[in-house]
């Protein structure tokens, strides 16, 4: 089943298939993806991120497309957190998009101050995520983790550094996430040599860490490199980026890594 389902992966990656539904396997109580080779049955339920991405060159053109790639069918009643969602257009964009299905949460640990009909937004440390067990489909966390625990001026957080802030984060989303639910987790990539002063920046080793208690789904990296971001096929092929020095002051890292996780059943 797992060499099934690497092909399927690809194939995806490849854009050659696409999730157009899900079905519920009443026997087992899974969520299974139905295919297509068309694409026009698959823009039907592909969330528009066109108008969020014109004029940016940050990770964002990379991220938010993985993002898409791998949201729940708006077909399905689910229940999504957004983690660091601020007052986000992208999670506003998600919570319109699957209004009929879909109940999107979003938090933040800044203040919230805007409310919408649609979406439900609550000043929250993910590090103490105040929901009970098992009650998220799926988690969104967007270029969040490498900044919890690290104080900025720049995000008003003056807190004492908590080293391990982005571990704690990761526990309470594997406790608030239903079993065989996902999470998507993007995160800037390198060494720690170069490790900025208002985020951290992940290696192999840190990503494995930070992982651990998940399956890993997919795993996708891109480089930043002469004004274009490329994907990497494998993550030793990343690696000869990582050490990359012109790139924008504003990006996080010259290397993004997008990751699809699931809690095992």
């Amino acid at each position: 089943m797992s060499e099934i389902t690497k092909v399927l992966v690809d194939l995806q990656t490849r854009n050659i298939i696409h999730v157009i539904k899900y079905r519920k396997n009443y026997r087992t109580g899974l969520v299974i993806p139905v295919y297509s080779l068309s694409v026009e049955l698959y823009k039907k339920d592909t969330l528009d991120i066109d108008s969020l991405l014109a004029g940016v060159t940050s990770e964002r053109l990379v991220e938010y497309p993985f993002l898409v790639r791998n949201l729940v069918s708006p077909h399905i009643d689910a229940k999504i957190l957004d983690i660091g969602a601020g007052e986000s257009d992208l999670t506003k964009t998600i919570s319109k998009f699957g209004y009929k299905k879909w109940r999107v949460i979003g938090i933040d640990i800044a203040k919230l101050t805007e409310k919408l009909d649609l979406l439900s937004l609550a000043r929250m440390d993910a590090r103490v995520i105040g929901f009970r067990d098992e009650v998220f489909d799926q988690i969104i966390c967007i270029s969040t983790l490498e900044h919890i625990g690290v104080p900025s001026e720049a995000y008003g957080i003056t807190e004492e550094n908590d080293e391990v802030g982005d571990m704690r984060t990761m526990s309470e989303i594997h406790r608030v996430l239903k079993k065989g639910g996902n999470v998507i987790v993007t995160l800037p990539y390198g060494t720690r040599s170069i490790r900025k002063q208002e985020h951290r920046v992940y290696d192999s080793s840190a990503l494995t860490n930070l992982t651990s208690a998940f399956s890993v789904i997919k795993e996708e990296y891109y480089g930043y490199y002469k004004g274009k971001w490329k994907k990497y096929n494998t993550q030793s092929a990343a690696d000869k980026m990582i050490n990359i020095k012109e790139i924008p002051s504003h990006f996080h890292s010259c290397v993004c890594v997008c990751v699809l996780l699931q809690k095992d059943l």
